[in-house]
């Protein structure tokens, strides 16, 4: 039984609406600004700053 809800993958989505590359480079952006806040936010509930 083929699974009605199996399409094609959101890549292909973003990728169709000329989009992909933008979305890619603003995810990726994303990431790191998280990875750098990470330890921020560590040190802040650690009572580390004031």
């Amino acid at each position: 039984m083929k699974n009605k809800h199996l399409g094609s993958s959101f890549d292909d989505f973003l990728k169709e609406e000329g989009i992909h590359d933008e979305a890619h480079a603003h995810a990726i952006k994303r990431v790191l600004a998280w990875q750098i806040q990470r330890p921020c936010l560590a040190v802040a509930v650690a009572g580390g700053v004031a």
